[in-house]
This record gives C-alpha cells, sequence and structure tokens, in this order.
C-alpha cells in the first residue's frame, strides 16, 4: 500500500507520494521504503505521473515503462490536452512496445484467479464462525449448503454487474488458454471442502464473469497523470485504474485488450477551482477533510442498524396480544423505519461534515500559493506514515517523501526527491539529461519550423 496526494487549485498541481514498497516473499510480507512512485511523464511538458497499488505491470516495473515512454515513445511536440497525453499512454501499454516476459500473461491470469478464490474462501469461512456462534452443528450438509449459498451470491454478483471490460465470450477464450492452470488453483483452494460438480463448473463460470467485469484493487495499479495540456491553461487530473494485458485469437483475428478504467472519482477537470484527491490509504486525509475516520462511519452505521433491530425485537417481545405472524409484520415495520432513520442519519451527517469541514477546506485551497500547494502535500502524507508508525499496523507508509509542483509556467519541478545514488558523485547522469531536454526542445523547433513552411 502507499499514501499518494494530489492537492490542485488555478496555480498548478502538487503531487505527492511515500516511498514505502511491499513485496511478498512466500508467506512474508517484507516493506521497504526505497520505492520511486512519482515521475514527470515528460523531460519538457507541465506532466507528472504517479503510481500505486501493484508496483509492476505483468512483472514490468512501472518505473521501467515509464522513463521507456518518455524516452522513446512520447513525440517532442507534445499534446493539446492532458486527456490525449493520457489516451497515449495507455496506448504505449501493449505487447508490441513493452517486452513483456512469455509468461506474463500466464502469470496475470493465475494471479487474478487466485485473488478471487481467496474472497470466496474468506467468505465461507466467515460464514461458518458466523453459523458456529449461532450454535448451529456444521456438518458436511450443513458447510455443502454455505459453500453452495455464497457461490451462488457471488455469481449473482458478477453476472448482474452492468460494466463489460473484456466480452464474455472473450474471457471463455482467455481462460480456455489456461484451463488446467484455472482448475488446479479451484481444486487447491477447495481441497476438503464439499464442492460437488455442479457448484464446481459454477465456480469456473463465476471466475470467467469476474474476469469480464471486474478490476481487483489487489492486482490492478493506480496511475495518474496531471499537469496541462499545451492548450490548456488550468490544471487536470486523469485517474486510472490498469490490470492487465490478454491476447487471443477471435474470429481468425490476433486481438490484445488492455483491461483498464478511469477513475472518475479520483479525476479532475478545468472546472474545478481546487481539490485535495487522496489515492490507495486514504483515512487520514478524510480525518482531515472531514473530521472523522470512514471506518469510525462505517462503524457507527453497523452499531445503529443493530441497535435499531433489537429495539424492534424488544417492542415486539412485549406484544402479547398478537399472533407469531402479526408480530413478524410489526417486526419487520419497526425493522425497515429502523433502517431508514440510520440511513437519514448518515446523510445528515455526512452533509455536515462536507458543509463544515470539507468545503471550507477546499475553498482555502483554492487560495494558496505553489509552494504551499507542496507543503499541504507533503503534509498530508507525512501525517499519515505517522500514524503507521504509531499503530500497531505494518507501516505501509513510510518516508522519505517525494514532492513535484507542475504550473503552466514553469513545468514539472521537484520539491523534494529521493535518489537512490548521490547526485553529487554523478554528473555524468545529470549531463544527460540536461542533453535529452536540448535535443527535446531542438526537435520541437524543427518540427514547428516545418509546419510553418
Amino acid at each position: 500500500m502507499t499514501a499518494e496526494i494530489i492537492v490542485l487549485n488555478r496555480e498548478g498541481v502538487a503531487m505527492a507520494t511515500d516511498s514505502a514498497v511491499t513485496s511478498s516473499l512466500g508467506d512474508i510480507d517484507k516493506i521497504s521504503s526505497s520505492a520511486n512512485k512519482l515521475f514527470s511523464l515528460s523531460n519538457k511538458h507541465p506532466v507528472g505521473i504517479m503510481v500505486y497499488g501493484n508496483s509492476s505491470l505483468m512483472g514490468i516495473p512501472w518505473e521501467t515503462i515509464i522513463k521507456v515512454y518518455r524516452s522513446t515513445y512520447l513525440p517532442p511536440i507534445g499534446f493539446p490536452t492532458l486527456d490525449e497525453y493520457a489516451k497515449h499512454f495507455i496506448s504505449f501499454l501493449c505487447y508490441k512496445n513493452v517486452k513483456f516476459h512469455h509468461f506474463a500473461e500466464e502469470n496475470y491470469i493465475q494471479d487474478f484467479v487466485a485473488d478471487i478464490l481467496l474472497r470466496i474462501i474468506r467468505v465461507i469461512s466467515n460464514n461458518v464462525e458466523a453459523n458456529k456462534r449461532e450454535g448451529h452443528d456444521i456438518d458436511e450438509i450443513y458447510l455443502s449448503r454455505i459453500i453452495n449459498r455464497v457461490i451462488d451470491d457471488a455469481y449473482a454478483f458478477h453476472h448482474n454487474s452492468g460494466t463489460l471490460y473484456i466480452t464474455i465470450e472473450q474471457s471463455k477464450i482467455v481462460f480456455r488458454k489456461y484451463n488446467k492452470h484455472i482448475k488446479n488453483h479451484i481444486d487447491t483452494a477447495f481441497a476438503g471442502f464439499p464442492l460437488n460438480s455442479g457448484y464446481r463448473s459454477k465456480l469456473y463460470d463465476l471466475l470467467v464473469e469476474a474476469f469480464s467485469k471486474s478490476i481487483l484493487d489487489n492486482v490492478s495499479s493506480g496511475v495518474v497523470i496531471a499537469g496541462f495540456g499545451e492548450n490548456e491553461f488550468l490544471p487536470m487530473v486523469k485517474a486510472f485504474r490498469i490490470e492487465g494485458i490478454v491476447r487471443f485469437n477471435q474470429n481468425d483475428t490476433e486481438l490484445e485488450i488492455l483491461k483498464y478504467v478511469e477513475d472518475e472519482d479520483k479525476s479532475s477537470s478545468a472546472d474545478i477551482q481546487s481539490a485535495v484527491i487522496p489515492y490507495a490509504q486514504e483515512e487520514m486525509v478524510c480525518r482531515f477533510m472531514e473530521g472523522v475516520d470512514p471506518d469510525y462511519l462505517v462503524e457507527e452505521e453497523r452499531f445503529l442498524t443493530g441497535l435499531f433491530k433489537d429495539y424492534a425485537s424488544k417492542v415486539v417481545s412485549q406484544l402479547n396480544r398478537y399472533d407469531e405472524k402479526e408480530k413478524r409484520k410489526i417486526f419487520q415495520k419497526l425493522s425497515r423505519y429502523g433502517n431508514r432513520i440510520t440511513k437519514e442519519f448518515s446523510k445528515n451527517m455526512e452533509e455536515f461534515a462536507e458543509d463544515y469541514f470539507a468545503n471550507p477546506t477546499v475553498e482555502a485551497v483554492a487560495r494558496l500559493s505553489k509552494n504551499e500547494l507542496a507543503l499541504m502535500a507533503e503534509a498530508l502524507v507525512y501525517v499519515t506514515s505517522l500514524k503507521r508508525k504509531v499503530s500497531p499496523d505494518s507501516e505501509t507508509v513510510s518516508e522519505p517523501i517525494d514532492v513535484a509542483v507542475i504550473s503552466k509556467g514553469d513545468g514539472f519541478v521537484w520539491i523534494k526527491r529521493k535518489h537512490y545514488f548521490e547526485p553529487k558523485l554523478n554528473p555524468v547522469y545529470f549531463m544527460k539529461r540536461h542533453k535529452e531536454v536540448v535535443d527535446e526542445d531542438y526537435e520541437k523547433s524543427e518540427n514547428s519550423a516545418q509546419s510553418t513552411k
């Protein structure tokens, strides 16, 4: 995990990110604080890019992909809008441009399947524990009913989802390529569970539906592109979730599809005067902006729901003049009324937090200077890191913090940046970077002169 922040107003946009990266070694999660997650998308143009979540795409580190794109694929003349920068970068992500390992797609499919199966096993285990607490004897027949119900619910959830990132037919073609591996994953995940052939087949269909309609947090990466197009005078932000690439033959045509989606809730347009947008671990930013932790709100709603349900049950138990059928009807009415009160309460508290905490802060951000944008972005990442240090949780957010500010006039400017090397010992590196910028300027001027002619 990580913490990344964008703070923007009409002056420019500040981008800040921590340096923590989590890698798994068997059953052990190792956290180091050396990851680079913030980059200039161009050596010349006022555009930056941040990544979070999975640190690589199909086994290739995002840092490598971004720097290859910047040096070999991005045209020197730039694009009129940030939206075109984002589309151009997305179009770069293919086997033709990025030399993925020949096992990359297979590993991606297996990671996706393993993640979905793990979620289902967790739901089954939680259901078993809940039934045990209620005093049920969990024999094989009872366990089979729980498993079947969980699979039915998961299948219905994915089947009824309206979003299609890849068609069902295409998903089936991809899964047929790795049919043996997928069935082995199912056998391993459900070893010791009573899973009949009908539900085994339905579980396979569930995976196909899920692959068509889901982008998983544990498998995908977040990519945030921010800054200015050549014709834009106000900053923009485009955010995406990018999962992986599949190749297959359909109707004698070779196809390649990148599974991704634009995260519109985490993007911004030029008509927004100011914004504070958190990515990945957001809880401390939400506390700062809204005055309360999101987990507190979830627990509050859960408690009120249970409280009203318990109250309805106690009221009904005192109605001795009614039969059981009438009592059930009264209980259902009271429960529905309690749910409505809970939702109204939650909505009112959200509006209060927005009116008295979030909106005044966003209005203040509109008046910040560029250096103050940077200070605020860095502080929000730092406070998330500090919270992780003083809590029993893993330090999945840690310093050093990289900070950059992008403005129309000054372009991409580093405010704080870590190096894995000592800068003064590597003058050749900076001379090379300077030459790249000069060459870019020259090529841009030549293209401009030819266009004029």
